[in-house]
């Protein structure tokens, strides 16, 4: 069962079973039922509800032909109104039905224009819901819709409006379910439009305020990756200026190095040079005196004993 179309189904569905039920009924029992639920005076005054709602299930003759022509119009009017809206114009077309008709009869009652018998005739059926559901689809439904209701209609005018100039309770009371069809299913279509476009705004104000989280999101995202690639850049110059400055002190200190290890060596050349000591020129160490003349001596009388004689 489609949501959208709960009410007419419930409706029809009920209506459909109860159908079924009383047909199984006893001839006495389907009289004693519809006594019972009959929105006649006497009940309206003892059993209001119970009467207003039991007198539109109880089957008409025949039980088929009503469920076609409430197909007709239950259908088209749930689609229009929704399922709230689509029960308040049923219940008021048969409350206002019955109480109209009704309060005719007592007045005609009280001031003798009508029997005290009156006050206890049976008046039950589905005819004030179904009638005026088809005004309301005749009126506000789709071509094909008003189509199928008028047809439905029309079949009923030709009984259901009899005895309207003599006010008649049937004719009156549908008569007062066509003028709720049409005036008050104005207003609650009116009404459901409303909604339909207060829903659709909803929609498109949740579907614009999901669009602009999403934007904001991305936007928050874009904003964070720049800043974490910014980050990123600054730590990445940061380490290379760090490796640049430990790079150029080591080359500093380096340089320094060499250039205290070319003055050390220097110094140590200059130092060498001034002490007037050469490693590659042999000293000649000074022969004291007296080893001197011994070894002129000694060199003398070599010679002596070499020369020849006569010399």
């Amino acid at each position: 069962m489609s949501r959208r179309y709960a009410v007419a189904w419930l409706y029809l569905g009920l209506y459909s079973l109860l159908a079924v039920i009383y047909a199984f009924l006893t001839s006495r029992d389907q009289e004693d039922l519809a006594a019972w639920s009959s929105t006649n005076l006497m009940n309206l005054h003892h059993n209001a509800a119970g009467s207003l709602v039991a007198s539109a299930f109880i089957p008409g003759d025949p039980a088929i032909a009503w469920v076609a022509l409430g197909a007709a119009g239950l259908f088209t009017v749930n689609g229009l109104l929704g399922n709230v809206r689509t029960v308040l114009l049923l219940v008021t077309g048969q409350v206002a039905g019955t109480l109209v008709s009704e309060g005719i009869v007592g007045y005609k009652v009280d001031h003798a224009m009508l029997p005290a018998s009156a006050r206890t005739i049976v008046d039950v059926g589905p005819s004030y819901v179904i009638v005026c559901a088809l005004v309301a689809a005749i009126l506000y439904g789709s071509r094909l819709q008003r189509m199928a209701a008028a047809v439905g209609f029309a079949a009923l005018a030709l009984h259901i409006f009899r005895g309207v100039t003599h006010l008649d309770v049937t004719a009156v009371g549908h008569l007062t379910a066509v003028t709720t069809g049409a005036l008050l299913g104005a207003l609650l279509l009116r009404s459901a439009r409303r909604a339909g476009r207060a829903r659709a705004d909803r929609s498109e104000r949740a579907r614009a305020d999901r669009v602009d989280r999403a934007s904001a999101d991305r936007s928050e995202r874009a904003s964070a990756d720049r800043v974490d690639c910014a980050s990123a850049d600054r730590s990445e110059r940061a380490s290379a200026d760090r490796v640049d400055r430990a790079s150029a002190d080591r080359s500093d200190r380096a340089r320094v190095d060499s250039s205290e290890r070319a003055s050390a060596d220097r110094s140590d050349r200059a130092s060498a040079g001034t002490s007037g000591y050469d490693a590659t020129v042999p000293t000649t160490y000074p022969i004291p005196n007296a080893t001197a003349t011994a070894v002129a001596s000694s060199a003398n009388w070599a010679a002596d004993r070499t020369r020849p004689a006569g010399w």
